[in-house]
């Protein structure tokens, strides 16, 4: 099983580095102190930020975006950068161009024939409790999920390893690895640098995962051009 990110990170990754780019770093530090304590409650969603389970959100080529889902990724949008992004009309916009990714991959995926089996996601979710028991009901609390909404969150997720797998040869040489490692301690104190081999796994997996989101974004910037979407809040 590959280590699972907090539900949507990595589909996040992008947006979020865009919208926050332009964040004081020495702000968040100074956040990150005074909220240390409060860092994994619950964030507050005001009934103006909620849309109505039922409502339609947003259409993807005849396909309908509830309100129930909205709200879901919503909270996690907002749990993991509200301290960021204060404004409740870019956390929509995130989470509308979140929906939208999602459905257009799990669409092409249906498509390709790529699918993720009841007995799979049942299985993914015993493994993810087992191996983060002391943690799971907190994180359930954090994001404001149900079991069976992780546990949906957790099959696009595997739905999306597969997509990935299926479509893109994404590979990362020793050069590659090097120079990151390079670039990341070249300013550092030699007694606290880790060798390259300590870190060699963690770095070629980060780098891996870039370049996934990457060819991911390109792929959902095609499907976009040929898609009917049309926003409805």
């Amino acid at each position: 099983m590959k280590k699972w990110t907090v539900l949507i990170l990595l589909s996040m990754m992008f947006l979020v580095l865009a919208a926050c780019s332009d964040n004081d770093e020495a702000e968040q530090d100074h956040a990150d102190k005074d909220n240390g304590s409060e860092a994994n409650a619950p964030v507050e969603i005001s009934d103006e930020e909620k849309v109505d389970a039922s409502k339609t959100v947003l259409t993807i080529n005849g396909t309908e975006i509830k309100g129930k889902a909205y709200n879901a990724v919503y909270v996690q949008v907002k749990t993991l950068y509200g301290a960021n992004i204060t404004d409740t009309a870019q956390l929509k916009e995130l989470t509308i161009e979140l929906l939208t990714q999602q459905e257009l991959i799990n669409q092409d995926a249906s498509k390709l024939g790529i699918k993720v089996t009841e007995e799979e996601a049942e299985e993914e979710l015993k493994t993810y409790k087992e191996k983060n028991a002391d943690q799971f009901q907190a994180v359930l609390d954090r994001f404001q999920l149900s079991e069976e909404a992780f546990k949906e969150q957790m099959t696009g997720d595997l739905l999306r390893e597969k997509y990935i797998d299926d479509q893109f040869d994404v590979n990362v040489t020793d050069e590659e690895i090097k120079a990151f490692y390079d670039q990341q301690f070249e300013e550092q104190d030699g007694e606290n640098i880790p060798k390259l081999e300590d870190v060699r796994n963690q770095i070629k997996e980060g780098l891996k995962s870039q370049k996934e989101q990457s060819k991911v974004q390109e792929r959902v910037n095609v499907l976009k051009e040929d898609a009917e979407i049309e926003v409805l809040i």
